[in-house]
């Protein structure tokens, strides 16, 4: 995806989309591009008004006279999409790494 056409999404995301919980229009610096491949574009929105979270993916269409991108849809995410890493999580791994010897496929298995 060129840097051109990535910004032109930016754009248009801040004036069609809205939050799905408070209806606010985002700002682009509440845009985080998760990732961006070939045509394709991931990204991690979040609300500074109401803190909810959404993710927006995005093909760019290259044929000018299509160039618009529609029906952009927002998925809301009704709880914080990551939850907080609590001391006993971190002792859990830390006791789990203290016997671990590098055998992954016995793990995963």
């Amino acid at each position: 995806m060129l840097f051109k056409e990535l910004r032109q999404l930016l754009a248009q995301l801040k004036t069609e989309i809205t939050c799905p919980n408070c209806k606010r229009h985002y700002e682009e610096s509440e845009m985080m591009i998760a990732g961006a491949i070939n045509d394709e574009a991931i990204l991690h929105l979040t609300c500074s008004e109401c803190r909810s979270q959404a993710i927006v993916t995005a093909v760019i269409n290259r044929y000018r006279e299509n160039r618009r991108h529609k029906g952009l849809k927002v998925r809301n995410f009704e709880k914080p999409m990551f939850k907080e890493v609590t001391s006993s999580d971190v002792m859990d791994i830390h006791n789990f790494l203290e016997n671990f010897e590098g055998d992954f496929k016995t793990i995963f298995s």
